[in-house]
């Protein structure tokens, strides 16, 4: 377990060959995350860590009694954009599931990480696009069989929206990512 403070966010290899988790535990990123340009480096970051087979990535400060948006909601209680940003990740990737091979960057901006959760949903999808413009991105689905994906969004003007239903033909789909988003593909089907 550590902090990405001065790095870290790499494949601890040692660790991974002694049968050991990965975790990250805290970083604070300059800013404030209200700012959303900067949660969408917190949605790469938490991104880069599953991608580089961490286990876990922990908040470290749901509310601070303050509004400067180092916490996940604000001091009404009410969830901010960061806990909406990890809710793409958190509210469906839950424990015991395993992150599946992906096509990391399959599109310039474009980030995928995807996992087989157990115990309910099969698999579960989560698209960055880091960019200004939107992308249409196709998946390609190997090695199971899904049939139907429902969408959540999180962007500047969406928290964990519904962005609607994707069915699955011969085992793609092709999804709108709007500029500057995550969106979260559920199996439904």
């Amino acid at each position: 377990a550590g902090h990405f403070y001065g790095g870290g966010n790499s494949v601890h290899q040692n660790a991974l060959n002694k049968g050991k988790h990965v975790w990250e535990t805290e970083h604070y990123l300059t800013g404030g995350q209200s700012d959303f340009n900067v949660c969408m480096q917190l949605a790469k970051e938490v991104s880069d860590a599953m991608n580089n087979q961490f286990s876990a990535y922990f908040w470290w400060w749901v509310n601070d009694g303050q509004s400067d948006g180092t916490c996940l909601v604000n001091n009404s209680g009410t969830i901010i954009k960061p806990g909406y940003i990890l809710g793409q990740f958190a509210k469906w990737i839950r424990p015991n599931a395993n992150r599946v091979t992906t096509d990391y960057n399959p599109t310039a901006n474009i980030y995928v990480t995807a996992y087989e959760v157990t115990g309910g949903t099969n698999l579960v999808i989560v698209a960055l696009n880091m960019a200004t413009s939107q992308v249409i991105q196709q998946f390609n689905i190997a090695n199971g069989t899904v049939a139907m994906l429902e969408g959540y969004r999180t962007s500047s003007s969406e928290s964990m929206t519904d962005a609607g239903g994707y069915a699955v033909s011969a085992g793609s789909f092709t999804a709108p990512l709007p500029a500057q988003s995550v969106t979260t593909f559920v199996q439904t089907g």
